[in-house]
């Protein structure tokens, strides 16, 4: 694109530019707490947050996991605490996922190429091109419903590939409740940090 055109671009979008990016300072006033992985520090985990505990058995043999509404990890992994919960996250969150698609596939009319779970910085979920679904590992602390909302967006991404009024349109078929939805992540969705 030349330059001198989208330099109109811009000018043209100036507004919505500016109004987006003042949306977003007042939903992220404050930058989410920085974990420290010490016991009694809370984790989301489908939408509730638990404890964690440190623990010096030799018997757990994996250095995090979930019992009786508890996170326990090794003291000796705490150090690495942040990537044991990542690791965690992901494949708690691929069970859920698997067990989610097939209900919704046939809801949206679509069914992914394939579903993984990964890092995707600032957003919750992906559609690629040919098919292929991602969902962020931070989904995992989001309530089951707002799971189901990132997870059929991506889905009608599958049919209709922009933002566009069919898109919207098709989405409030599926999920009537999608436009609380959506307010909701962007309000509380900030509670998803490591």
């Amino acid at each position: 694109m030349p330059p001198e055109r989208l330099e109109k671009v811009i000018q043209d979008k100036r507004l919505w530019i500016y109004e987006k990016l003042l949306q977003k300072e007042a939903l992220n006033p404050t930058p989410p707490v920085t974990k420290e992985f010490i016991s009694g520090e809370g984790f989301y985990y489908l939408g509730r947050s638990y404890r964690l505990k440190l623990v010096h058995d030799t018997k757990q043999n994996q250095p995090l996991r979930f019992h009786q509404g508890c996170f326990l990890l090794q003291a000796t992994a705490q150090a690495d605490g942040r990537e044991h919960f990542i690791y965690w996250y992901r494949t708690h969150l691929q069970t859920q996922l698997e067990q989610m698609m097939p209900p919704l596939s046939r809801r949206v009319g679509a069914e992914p190429r394939s579903l993984q779970v990964r890092d995707l910085g600032y957003r919750w979920g992906s559609c690629g091109q040919k098919g292929d679904i991602s969902i962020h590992w931070r989904v995992a602390m989001l309530p089951k419903r707002m799971i189901e909302y990132v997870l059929v967006h991506e889905l009608v991404h599958l049919i209709e590939h922009q933002h566009s009024p069919e898109f919207w349109d098709r989405l409030e078929r599926i999920l009537p409740d999608f436009d609380k939805r959506r307010s909701w992540l962007a309000e509380q969705g900030t509670c998803c940090s490591l």
